[in-house]
């Protein structure tokens, strides 16, 4: 694997992580368009987790659990993409390691989520 590959195999996890620090989690300019939302007027499986994650960056854990309740999740794994690339260099992880069969267990995971979500079994508002 050559530095080009370790380099890119870092590059989203720590952008990501570096974009959590930085952002401003409340009264920042709105990043996304959601095109789901748009269409439907329903929130969609992420809706709030920008902030959330923002959130999470700057310790106000109470809030991100407010904008999204998968959010640590989400922080615990990019956490552990960039430590595993830098304590093993040699074979970062990346996303083409993720097996078919895992993506959709998460697809699937988010669309259960927010089906509970449209139901009112899980109540937060992103917005």
């Amino acid at each position: 694997m050559t530095w080009r590959d370790r380099i890119a195999a870092l590059a989203l996890p720590a952008g990501a992580l570096a974009f959590c620090a930085i952002y401003p989690p409340e009264d920042g300019p709105r990043l996304l368009f959601c095109p789901f939302r748009s269409l439907t007027g329903l929130v969609c499986p992420l809706c709030g987790m920008t902030r959330a994650m923002a959130s999470l960056g700057h310790g106000q854990w109470q809030k991100a659990m407010a904008y999204h309740p998968l959010s640590p999740l989400v922080m615990a794994v990019l956490l552990f993409w960039l430590a595993r690339g830098l304590l093993r260099p040699a074979s970062p992880f990346a996303l083409a390691d993720i097996p078919r069969r895992a993506w959709v267990a998460i697809g699937l995971g988010l669309l259960g989520f927010n089906v509970f979500r449209w139901c009112g079994i899980v109540k937060f508002d992103p917005v």
